[in-house]
């Protein structure tokens, strides 16, 4: 995903070199505050590119690149438990605001560890690390303190009217010392509250994965260093989740 910038009056000879901009930086480069977007249409065997840097790439911590295709064709990350995968974006997680944007239609796990989304290495009571997850049965999806199971561990739960494994969603989960808490399903907020608490452990890079004992399909994952739930923010929200849906055909 790439901005650039048209400068009127500019000139270049014939031989200049082109580019077509890909329909993501099309629909979505304006909006600020990118620090990864990673896509299963861009990934090698041990490596998944972040779109928003050039030349980098986020390497596996273990596992494997297991791809499978959503309903309407879009390929996905596919992580099962034969073939699981654990991503290392090796950048830090944006600790006064952030937004965490993603589609899934995450499977039901057997026993009770979390379908996590992102979390971090280790985890220590009474410390707040970047984490979000489904519940195993996919009835509730939450922001988490940590890696612990425990109710009190929760940040914010959102408990849907039936099992988000049912259907592929685009979801917007968002973090501020100004807004708090929000979690959105398909552009409609489904959950928020005003926990202002901030990351205070394993945020810095290296210290949390992506897709660790996530189980399911998910197609792509980005990470902002901005408050999509804030007020001023609501363009960009609702113009990044329009395009999600289009592209995976979500309705």
């Amino acid at each position: 995903m790439i901005t650039y910038q048209i400068i009127e009056g500019a000139k270049a000879s014939k031989n200049a070199k082109k580019f077509t901009p890909s329909p993501e930086g099309v629909a979505m480069a304006n909006i600020p505050g990118w620090e990864l977007l990673i896509d299963p249409d861009h990934v090698t065997s041990s490596t998944v590119q972040n779109r928003c840097i050039r030349n980098t790439f986020c390497e596996l911590v273990s596992g494997s690149i297991n791809l499978g295709t959503f309903a309407n064709g879009q390929k996905a990350f596919n992580p099962t438990d034969a073939l699981p995968i654990r991503i290392n974006p090796n950048l830090e997680f944006p600790i006064d605001a952030w937004s965490l944007i993603f589609v899934a239609k995450p499977d039901v796990k057997t026993g009770v560890d979390l379908n996590t989304i992102i979390t971090a290495n280790t985890y220590t009571a009474d410390k707040i690390t970047p984490s979000v997850a489904f519940s195993a049965s996919t009835t509730t999806f939450r922001i988490m303190k940590g890696g612990a199971l425990s109710d009190l561990e929760r940040r914010l739960t959102y408990t849907p009217s039936v099992p988000l494994s049912e259907k592929v969603s685009v979801y917007i989960v968002t973090g501020s010392i100004a807004n708090g808490l929000a979690i959105y399903q398909d552009g409609v907020l489904v959950a928020s509250n005003s926990n202002k608490d901030l990351i205070n452990d394993q945020w810095q890079a290296g210290e949390w994965n992506i897709l660790r004992g996530a189980r399911g399909l998910f197609g792509m994952i980005g990470l902002l260093s901005i408050d999509l739930n804030d007020p001023l923010n609501a363009e960009y929200r609702n113009q990044m989740n329009d395009f999600l849906m289009q592209k995976y055909a979500i309705v």
